[in-house]
């Protein structure tokens, strides 16, 4: 059965060690077999059920116990809120289908996808967005798409997180209207951050170590902008019009060698927190 396959002991474990941080007595012959284990699961209370939602880390665990009643899988699919791949595993291939079993999912976060068993599609993660609605922070390594387009229709997405990308063209984020805090990592060719100039909302920015950038303009053109974050763009030159940004507060510019010291100094003069 996949429901016996699925409550493995790894997946036990992580169940047992989850109810005893929180002080819930645990039967010793939760581990006398897959009968034994799911008859006392079915007995745990709503709120004990509702804390593992919060205390399991594995969403392998997590989708094992969606499997043994639809009383548990009814409390579980309304408390999951954030999901993070791998942890603590990898899930062979069931990512897609584990994260859709959570539709009310706020927080995701897929690290080295290669690695769990399938290749991280435009149509999966299309998918993923249009089955958790109401998905706020999205955190991505490797992004290995040639564009943004899959986000179209991510209309609550508030925090993006993308990291080891060739793309260039950040435009198509615009269609992300509730988009507050982007962050872009090792963005191989990112030159001039031009294409998010569109970005009405965007509050926060980070950019670290993409070594092809050389200029910050014209993010003056994201008018609620009041953090950037600018860290080890070793080619990064020009950043004199940060001085133009209408709600821009603090600037951090750490690492970013080739920024020369009188344009520091210019900006440190203006109404910036200017930190290096």
């Amino acid at each position: 059965m996949a429901e016996e396959l699925a409550l493995n002991e790894g997946a036990l474990d992580d169940i047992v060690s989850a109810l005893r941080e929180c002080g819930r007595e645990v039967p010793d012959d939760i581990f006398g077999g897959f009968s034994k284990a799911k008859a006392i699961l079915e007995t745990l209370s709503d709120e004990t059920i509702r804390m593992l939602g919060h205390k399991v880390a594995k969403p392998t665990t997590l989708f094992a116990l969606l499997k043994i009643s639809s009383h548990i899988k009814g409390i579980l699919r309304d408390e999951v809120v954030s999901l993070t791949f791998p942890s603590g595993g990898y899930s062979n291939g069931e990512t897609p289908e584990i994260i859709q079993a959570f539709p009310k999912l706020e927080r995701l976060v897929l690290m080295d996808y290669s690695k769990m068993g399938t290749s991280l599609s435009e149509e999966i993660l299309i998918n993923i967005l249009q089955a958790c609605p109401k998905l706020k922070t999205l955190q991505i390594e490797p992004f290995s798409f040639k564009t943004c387009t899959v986000f179209s229709n991510a209309s609550n997405l508030e925090e993006l997180q993308l990291a080891q990308s060739n793309i260039t063209d950040f435009s198509a984020l615009k269609n992300v209207r509730q988009l507050k805090q982007l962050e872009l990592s090792r963005c191989w060719n990112l030159e001039n951050l031009s294409t998010l100039s569109c970005l009405e909302k965007l509050n926060i920015l980070t950019v670290s170590y993409c070594q092809h950038l050389k200029t910050a303009s014209p993010i003056e053109k994201c008018t609620q902008l009041e953090w950037i974050y600018l860290f080890h763009n070793d080619n990064l030159e020009y950043v004199e019009s940060l001085a133009k940004c209408p709600q821009l507060k603090e600037v951090y510019l750490l690492g970013c060698r080739k920024i020369p010291l009188s344009t520091v100094q210019t900006l440190q003069k203006t109404h910036l927190k200017i930190t290096t």
